[in-house]
């Protein structure tokens, strides 16, 4: 799920971002929670991981290059 940043832009024009991830929990009264992942510029300047290669390690242990 992604959350973007400032919230009274369009999406594609919002420089940051949140990135979470929806986790159920199981047992008689299941419920639903957010994992944050990454926040961060959506789109930085060469050479710095943007929010969603962060994230991406996040989940995998490595960046999406590697």
């Amino acid at each position: 799920m992604k959350l973007y940043l400032p919230l009274d832009r369009e999406p594609s024009a919002a420089p940051y971002g949140f990135v979470f991830e929806l986790i159920a929990s199981r047992g008689p009264k299941p419920a639903f929670s957010l994992r944050l992942l990454a926040f961060g510029e959506r789109h930085p300047r060469p050479g710095t991981r943007n929010v969603y290669e962060r994230a991406h390690k996040r989940l995998h242990g490595r960046y999406p290059d590697q």
